[in-house]
């Protein structure tokens, strides 16, 4: 119902603009509302639009009389009932609700609520969760020093906040020798 329709009145079959106009409310004579969702569709119309053959004359091209509006061009979005305008989004894209971007999840911990006694002021579950969401609370300080800093960070602090913080990770070779040094070894 979308193709020709700038020329529905005189390129369209009767049995086209009549589907058209019952289904989607474009190529009526009058203004109509397209029928309620989930209402079927009547099989022969659709069978005769189907087998009508596209007209052999060139089509008509009228100037000066604009194709009457549909009842989605009318009147402000605001003053639609909802079920208009779930109509006119669905069938003309226009009214459509504006998607509201998502929220950030909520964060699990206030990573600055007492962070100056984090050690022994905060639960495991904290440190863990602030350690690595915001490299806070970790038994090496990832946001001392960086990012200008971290070549005076030691090995370790490096390697540990690589892992835990994601945070001045070295090169890869020498992340794993010094990973591998730090491992625990086989008694």
């Amino acid at each position: 119902c979308n193709a020709g329709f700038g020329n529905w009145q005189s390129g369209w079959s009767a049995p086209k603009q009549e589907f058209c106009c019952k289904t989607t409310g474009r190529g009526c004579t009058t203004t109509t509302s397209p029928p309620p969702t989930g209402a079927p569709v009547v099989a022969p119309v659709v069978d005769a639009i189907l087998s009508t053959p596209a007209p052999t004359q060139a089509p008509v091209v009228t100037t000066g009389t604009p194709a009457p509006l549909n009842e989605c061009q009318v009147g402000g979005v605001d003053e639609w009932s909802a079920t208009k305008r779930e109509m006119c989004c669905r069938v003309y894209k226009n009214g459509c609700a504006t998607p509201t971007p998502p929220t950030a999840p909520p964060r699990a911990y206030d990573c600055d609520a007492g962070f100056a006694m984090w050690q022994s002021g905060w639960s495991l579950s904290k440190k863990e969760w602030c350690c690595k969401e915001t490299g806070r609370g970790c038994a090496f300080d990832c946001t001392d020093g960086f990012p200008d800093g971290v070549e005076s960070w030691t090995p370790e602090k490096r390697a540990f906040c690589c892992i835990a913080a994601e945070r001045g990770c070295p090169h890869k070779a020498m992340f794993m020798s010094t990973l591998a040094r730090l491992a625990p070894r086989p008694t």
